[in-house]
């Protein structure tokens, strides 16, 4: 994540990557299943966190999935 992106959570049970440099999505974090996604948090070192009605955080390098607690 730099600048110019950001990330959107959604009852959809996505997150989103955005460029808003581009005004275009650039892709979709799924992890959750069918639940919704509530919170995202940015860590200093650019992995995003997501956290949704299922219970769980997903941990995110980019667009790839990495873990699931």
């Amino acid at each position: 994540i730099n600048n110019t992106h950001f990330v959107s959570v959604s009852y959809d049970s996505t997150a989103k990557i955005w460029d808003s440099s581009r005004n275009q999505k650039i892709c979709d974090l799924i992890g959750h299943g069918t639940s919704r996604v509530y919170s995202v948090e940015i860590l200093s070192d650019g992995r995003i966190l997501t956290g949704g009605h299922d219970y769980r955080i997903c941990i995110w390098n980019d667009c790839t999935l990495q873990a699931t607690l």
